[in-house]
């Protein structure tokens, strides 16, 4: 509703707690999902997966080892 959104901001504009309070939250959340949280998780969730004792690794070629049997692109 455009008219809700209006009166939203125009009472942000004129409460300047709220707004401070708001930008606070703000950036207590962003700080919950920067990039380099996010990336950490990340590493973490793949070392529990690889410490698991029974995860079966499927066999890959080694890239090396590939290239000089492959004739085709490049």
């Amino acid at each position: 509703d455009v008219n809700d959104l209006a009166a939203k901001i125009e009472l942000l504009l004129s409460n300047t707690e709220l707004r401070k309070t708001m930008g606070e939250h703000a950036r207590e959340s962003a700080e919950k999902i920067s990039w380099d949280r996010v990336a950490q998780k990340t590493i973490d969730v793949y070392n529990r997966i690889l410490s698991r004792p029974n995860l079966e690794r499927p066999w890959v070629s080694m890239p090396g080892r590939l290239q000089k049997n492959f004739h085709g692109i490049g």
